[in-house]
């Protein structure tokens, strides 16, 4: 899981707010959210790991690294682009509110097979 407590709790707040969001036809907040959720799952077990964690190439390295010991790489690698695409086009496109919802579906996955396959990596 997210690697302490505060993590988990963090990752689940901005899942929560991205559903919040969503509730109230902000889509690209809501979608916003879901990638905070994301990248904050990510940088907690990449800290924990000492691997690189300074930025956003280091962030989809370390996906990357977890994605692809998952038992479903090629869904995951789906998952995280969707998450992406609404991170890297935040200013340039609006989503609807079902693309926001599957973003938000897809995070929240992601995030599960994520500290599923940090808990089974050996330290």
């Amino acid at each position: 899981m997210a690697t302490t407590k505060r993590d988990k709790e963090i990752c689940d707040l901005f899942l929560a707010l991205a559903e919040e969001e969503l509730a109230n036809h902000a889509t690209l907040r809501a979608c916003d959210k879901a990638w905070d959720a994301v990248a904050h799952c990510v940088k907690s077990i990449a800290r924990e790991r000492g691997w690189p964690n300074e930025c956003d190439d280091d962030l989809r390295l370390n996906v990357r690294r977890l994605i692809d010991c998952s038992s479903d790489p090629d869904e995951n690698r789906t998952r995280f682009g969707t998450v992406d695409f609404y991170h890297i086009n935040f200013f340039d496109d609006t989503p609807d509110k079902l693309d926001s919802r599957l973003a938000i579906a897809d995070a929240k996955a992601l995030i599960k097979v994520l500290n599923d396959v940090d808990s089974q990596m050996p330290r």
